[in-house]
């Protein structure tokens, strides 16, 4: 190997190996993938996934097949979770970040369907060149290209396009303003514990799964503002939900302490998620996390509001907050955030909630 070869080799291994640690750094989380297999399987893009540690179910890569069906035997060690007919439910319900196709030529009249439907949903589309051509790609959105480790070209699609240094911005500051506001929130909570707890005794937080970005199940945490059989008691107060669609959302909700109403007028009660933005569960600023039975009752769009990570405020909460009862509005609102993302717009967002919480406007 010639010199300007090992400098070659030296300086793309530097920065596939800076630009692996910006994306660990910004997502926390191992980017999950899926594959769509068609009739022929080809080992070409499963080498970009391992190489992308696009690592999902035990640490294997998820496949799906779409719009065609593949035997499970001619995929070794690639366990296939769905057929042709439920590929784009199990999109849907499941966490995926990238969808890959390779050799898909056999599908191509179907494909260019199935890979729109999948955008809509805020998943990103990785074409091989070979996919690329075989199919009409030009009602899908192009963002951009990479190589695979092969040094084939991969063709990028999503409807939204985050700039990669926005996003490190975006979690430097959430570690920062997490970290201060966690040492901030000890005397606050410890002063508010007392009464909380006199009024209604049981634990003093809340915790409760609910839905990360792109599917992706956590555990949030809260102050616990509401009786202890507050969740037994949701469906009783099922016919008074002021929301029109897939959120629940009651006024003068009975199952709500007094105590728990100052705390959530001050938005106390949330000062816990801080935990979750330091853990990169969550961000300070993003798309409301939905609750398990919500996110299954969803519609393809719906899931695209959690293509970036759900945050404690957002757009639609410093655009009337709780005041805004329409569901497809929230998801137009959420859109319009990931949309339009970057750091300054999250820094504005920031300080229009400061004043909407200081001036206890919209918060129930």
């Amino acid at each position: 190997m010639s010199r300007k070869n090992r400098i070659q080799t030296v300086l793309l291994t530097t920065r596939s190996a800076c630009r692996d640690a910006v994306e660990q750094f910004i997502n926390r989380k191992t980017i999950l993938a899926a594959v769509i297999l068609c009739d022929d399987w080809c080992s070409e893009m499963p080498v970009v996934i391992t190489t992308e540690r696009t690592l999902v179910e035990d640490r294997k890569v998820a496949a799906l097949t779409a719009p065609v069906a593949v035997k499970p035997s001619s995929v070794p060690s690639v366990p296939v979770l769905t057929d042709a007919e439920h590929a784009l439910i199990w999109l849907r319900t499941h966490a995926v970040d990238r969808l890959v196709a390779d050799d898909i030529a056999s599908a191509a009249p179907l494909m260019p369907a199935f890979l729109g439907e999948a955008e809509r949903m805020g998943i990103t589309i990785w074409l091989s060149d070979g996919a690329r051509n075989s199919i009409r790609t030009d009602s899908l959105h192009g963002i951009g290209k990479t190589k695979s480790a092969n040094k084939q070209p991969v063709f990028i699609y999503a409807l939204q396009k985050q700039g990669r240094f926005s996003l490190f911005l975006k979690r430097t500051m959430d570690i920062v303003l997490s970290s201060v506001g966690l040492l901030f929130s000890v005397p606050i909570i410890a002063l508010v514990a007392i009464p909380l707890l006199i009024e209604s005794p049981g634990p003093l937080f809340f915790k409760q799964k609910r839905i990360g970005k792109n599917g992706r199940v956590f555990t949030l945490y809260k102050l616990r503002s509401m009786y202890r059989d507050a969740e037994q008691r949701k469906s009783e107060l099922m016919a008074q939900n002021q929301m029109q669609g897939y959120m629940f959302k009651v006024q003068n909700d009975p199952r709500i302490t007094k105590v728990g109403r100052f705390i959530r007028k001050t938005s106390i009660d949330e000062l816990p998620q801080l935990l979750n933005v330091l853990k990169g569960d969550m961000s300070l600023i993003g798309t409301r996390p939905p609750l398990v039975d919500e996110f299954n009752k969803y519609e393809n769009h719906h899931k695209r509001r959690l293509a970036m990570k759900p945050g404690i405020t957002g757009l639609w909460q410093v655009s009337g907050r709780s005041n805004i009862t329409d569901f497809e509005e929230v998801v137009a609102l959420d859109c319009q955030y990931i949309d339009h993302f970057n750091f300054f717009f999250d820094i504005r967002i920031l300080f229009k909630t400061a004043k909407v919480v200081l001036c206890g406007t919209g918060a129930e």
